[in-house]
């Protein structure tokens, strides 16, 4: 027993964030424990796990000793389904070329393994009966040691399932031993339905057994190679909805890398696990299956990093709605019940081919038409983001203080999510922390699918910093253009007109936050006020050209009282305002102040650490407002 401070996961705030708590609660756990202390010992515990994870140790200490840090650390996921260890680039390397299964116990490691052990059982001449039960046996064993991920355990349920079949003499079903183990799993672990590696384990499967044999009907061939590249195609086709859906994007090269990779899964596991076992009694045999696996590990790593080189390596889709999947699964089943009737063999290819292809483009069509406004929930800090209804793309500020990594876990997924590959321009208010730290991180993302930023806008000041020279340089190496903006200045995001208020061309300023770059958006009958931190005397420069009423106000500074006053607001006349800040800031922002003065122009206020990402769209006649925590039903 132990005693310590709870706390509950972190909740998604925004489109395309990763949720933790939600994954936590499919794992079966509901909150973490900090400091813990132990209170009191029992004296019972399960003899079987204790020694598995005492063997599992030992063979993880292997590796530790026979390989460098990264190739032990790609084994111990790949074998011992430890990814503790595993190096974030590796992991980010295999994931982006398609390859991210192999680092997951799956169907394929328990396939290799249990059958690599019963045809090796065989050998011995003993019966089947033998044979299974002994290979039943060792592949539990060794899903228990590995953690029990959920694909293993799906594989396992679906292998013994298949060894008792032959037993039995019975004819084996791939789909109804899918469904039972899919009905063990949920009935274990109902929460499981919310994990990306369910959906993608089960509609692999439903691939391999439905659309497979489709396709291999269709091109028929006796060529092993072909065969194994319809196979990986056929996969690749009928997960696609599903990964676009959890991840965002495709590796465009996958099909072909897994095509060539995963024969020599086969050899590198069966080595690295002879690795481990001979390294259990002395190190010196286990050297000579290290350098195979070595020398195995080295060509998927160079596989990989080719495949990032080569052009448009990852395709960013967005996340595709339900409407669209159903579309694509519904119009593969047509195929599959309709084709197979033609009589010409071109014609059926032909047919196939262009609805398979329309089905995929319908996964990225992002349909355009509305203004899109949305401000992130990034804490202590602000992010705002702008799209034309031409699909040209804007960010407005991006950073935050009480946050770390904003960029990587809550800005790009959201810009993934929503289909965006290169954000247009970039625009920033004024160099305080807060309000760059997500940019830097996007500008000095070297990984190959990192965002392309084309432009990088700064206010035109007489006293730049050291923060604004180091944000112009790093969006020089970028590649990206560097511009420079003060009052007066107007430009186009597509059919949106941009007007710049604030700050006056050249001047100093002593305060950073009076010289914050304050922009008017305005599309048909829509308009935007944003004002960054804006204060004092950059306050009243914006107010001689403000022009209210104004649909939606960015309220300047977090809701701080030093900003947005009665004469600020009296020109503005904001139907709407939107709020950025933090859970329990140390500045205690929003203020009572300045929310007690909006209420006597506006009740529509809204912030972000109480309702997650705001998003406002409009056709340039009407506005829609949604929250993100209350579309998940967190919040009333």
């Amino acid at each position: 027993m132990v005693s310590g401070e709870k706390a509950l996961f972190e909740r998604a705030e925004n489109f395309g964030q990763f949720d933790m708590a939600e994954y936590e609660q499919a794992t079966g756990f509901d909150y973490s424990l900090f400091d813990a202390v132990l209170v009191a010992e029992g004296q019972e515990y399960d003899r079987i796990r204790e020694a598995l994870l005492c063997l599992r140790e030992r063979l993880a200490g292997v590796y530790q000793e026979v390989f460098d840090e990264k190739e032990a650390g790609i084994l111990n996921a790949m074998v011992l389904g430890d990814r503790s260890s595993l190096p974030k680039e590796i992991k980010g390397l295999y994931q982006r070329s398609g390859l991210g299964h192999a680092l997951s116990i799956s169907g394929l490691h328990i396939g290799i393994i249990g059958y690599g052990l019963y045809g090796f059982l065989r050998k011995f001449r003993l019966n089947r009966y033998i044979r299974s039960a002994v290979s039943i046996f060792v592949m539990l064993l060794y899903c228990v040691m590995a953690g029990s991920p959920l694909s293993a355990v799906r594989a396992f349920i679906m292998f013994a399932l298949g060894l008792y079949a032959d037993i039995c003499r019975r004819t084996y079903d791939m789909l109804s031993a899918m469904a039972l183990s899919m009905m063990i799993l949920l009935t274990a672990q109902p929460m499981k339905l919310h994990e990306a590696g369910f959906w993608l384990s089960y509609v692999a499967v439903t691939g391999a057994a439905v659309f497979y044999p489709h396709v291999s009907d269709l091109f028929k061939t006796d060529n092993k190679i072909l065969s194994a590249f319809l196979f990986s195609a056929s996969l690749s086709i009928f997960t696609f909805p599903v990964t676009a859906y959890f991840f965002y994007q495709i590796p465009l090269y996958g099909v072909f890398l897994n095509l060539i990779m995963i024969p020599l899964l086969a050899p590198l596991l069966f080595m690295a696990l002879v690795t481990a076992l001979a390294g259990l009694v002395f190190t010196g045999p286990a050297l000579l299956p290290a350098i195979i696996c070595k020398a195995i590990l080295f060509i998927i790593e160079r596989g990989c990093s080719l495949c990032e080189r080569l052009p448009s390596g990852i395709i960013v889709t967005g996340k595709p709605e339900l409407w669209r999947i159903t579309f694509f699964y519904a119009g593969i089943l047509a195929l599959l019940v309709l084709t197979p009737k033609m009589k010409r063999v071109c014609l059926k290819t032909a047919v196939n081919i262009l609805v398979l292809a329309g089905l995929a483009g319908l996964q990225c069509a992002r349909l355009e038409g509305d203004v899109e406004i949305t401000m992130l929930a990034v804490g202590q800090g602000q992010c705002i983001y702008v799209r034309s209804p031409e699909g040209l793309s804007c960010l407005y500020d991006c950073g935050s203080t009480s946050e770390e990594g904003i960029g990587e876990y809550k800005v790009a997924p959201f810009l993934k999510a929503s289909g965006v590959s290169k954000i247009d321009y970039c625009i920033v208010s004024h160099t305080d922390e807060d309000h760059i730290s997500g940019f830097l991180e996007l500008l000095e993302d070297d990984e190959a699918d990192a965002l392309k930023i084309g432009s990088l806008i700064m206010p035109d000041i007489g006293n730049p910093d050291e923060m604004y020279y180091r944000l112009t340089e790093e969006a020089g190496d970028r590649g990206a253009s560097v511009y420079k903006i003060s009052a007066g200045d107007s430009f186009r995001l597509g059919s949106i007109g941009v007007r710049c208020l604030n700050p006056e061309r050249g001047s100093s300023y002593e305060d950073k936050n009076t010289y914050s770059c304050v922009l008017e958006l305005r599309y048909k009958s829509f308009s935007a006020l944003l004002t960054g931190d804006v204060q004092y005397e950059g306050e009243e420069k914006a107010l001689e050209g403000l022009a209210g009423p104004y649909s939606v106000l960015q309220a300047a500074h977090h809701g701080s009282k030093n900003s947005t006053p009665y004469e600020f607001l009296e020109e503005a006349r904001p139907e709407t305002v939107i709020i950025s800040a933090g859970r329990d800031n140390r500045y205690g922002h929003p203020h009572e102040e300045t929310l007690d003065r909006i209420r006597a122009y506006t009740d529509r206020i809204y912030v972000t650490r109480d309702v997650g990402a705001i998003e406002i769209r409009s056709d340039g006649r009407t506005m829609k407002l949604s929250t993100f925590l209350k579309s998940r039903g967190v919040v009333p």
